[in-house]
């Protein structure tokens, strides 16, 4: 549906906190990780500040983020469960800032070290200029479009294109906050369609064989 080439726009640094560290230990740590949000992340900060901190003890939690040592300072960034997941708290600022940016379509991104979370991050994707078209054209076959993102509901269901509107005035099915694992591990009655499951699969992966039997119409194609 996009075109998967992501780009930072903005970098929002909680009361009290400089915006370039907020940048830094951000890029330092997404430096360490393949994820199209991390290199966007990570590219910014280069682009901006130069060379990056080394990263010790680098961890990656599929779909919400990652965690590691830079300069000595342990650091979470990512999702927002992921910071919360840390006993960290949002400040309010930052709060209004999330709303804002998934209001906008956007993906916000936490940034924390040292037990306090220190800014925001904005992550911005475009859809596809053909996305509209495919997705009419699948209705027209008698499919039914289905979204798997791990993205945020309002991001999701508001997708930036080059005109400002959405993917299609009758947008598909959404399914947010998805990862390889939450997808893997509980096949869903929309998950047990077989045109689903052909997709979830060229994305995700299979599923365990396990509960594939929940999905006998799958079984037996």
């Amino acid at each position: 549906v996009t075109t998967g080439r992501m780009a930072l726009v903005d970098v929002i640094a909680a009361a009290g906190e400089d915006r370039s560290e907020v940048l830094r230990f951000a890029g330092a740590l997404e430096d360490a990780s393949e994820h199209p949000i991390a290199r966007a992340v990570a590219a910014a900060a280069s682009a901006e500040l130069g060379a990056l901190p080394a990263v010790e003890s680098f961890a990656s939690t599929a779909g919400l983020g990652v965690t590691g040592i830079v300069d000595g300072h342990d650091a979470v960034v990512g999702r927002r469960q992921l910071v919360t997941s840390h006993s960290l708290t949002v400040p309010a600022e930052l709060d209004d800032a999330q709303t804002a940016a998934e209001a906008a379509g956007r993906t916000p991104v936490f940034a924390s070290w040292d037990g306090k979370v220190r800014g925001l991050l904005v992550v911005a994707d475009t859809v596809k200029p053909s996305s509209a078209e495919a997705i009419t054209a699948l209705r027209g076959l008698g499919l039914t479009p289905v979204l798997v993102t791990g993205d945020n509901a309002r991001a999701a269901a508001k997708p930036p294109t080059p005109k400002g509107d959405t993917v299609a005035s009758d947008p598909p099915q959404i399914i947010t906050s998805a990862s390889p694992y939450s997808i893997r591990r509980e096949p869903s009655p929309m998950q047990c369609n077989p045109v689903v499951h052909a997709v979830t699969i060229a994305r995700f992966g299979p599923f365990n064989p396990k509960r594939m039997e929940r999905c006998p119409e799958i079984m037996l194609m």
